[in-house]
């Protein structure tokens, strides 16, 4: 991204400055539309819904307390899964002319 001008910036500061105080002197109820959506964005900005923070609270069922319980001063462990995974063989071509990657140095049969 290119850098803007400070003298650009303030050109046009100017040129916006202008505008605004010859629409005060000229027509100043023209101004209160936009004042209005300015001022009513600002206003959702600032008190707008808070989001929550943190954890949820998520209840516990009676077993997990009594087990909380029982183990005072220990953490409660999470046990792990002991799931049996195995390979399923894919039927896929070892050697594919549209894929350069995945061919290997076989070419001197």
């Amino acid at each position: 991204m290119t850098k803007i001008p400070r003298w650009l910036l303030f050109v046009l500061f100017t040129f916006v400055g202008i505008g605004i105080v010859s629409t005060i002197t000229q027509n100043p109820t023209s101004l209160i539309v936009p004042l209005l959506v300015i001022g009513v964005i600002v206003a959702l900005y600032k008190f707008g819904p808070r989001r929550k923070t943190g954890t949820p609270n998520i209840k516990k069922s009676a077993r997990t307390e009594a087990k909380a319980k029982s183990l005072p001063g220990k953490k409660m462990e999470r046990r792990r899964s002991t799931a049996t995974l195995r390979v399923i063989d894919g039927y896929k071509p070892k050697h594919s002319k549209a894929d350069p990657d995945n061919q290997t140095s076989n070419k001197s049969k």
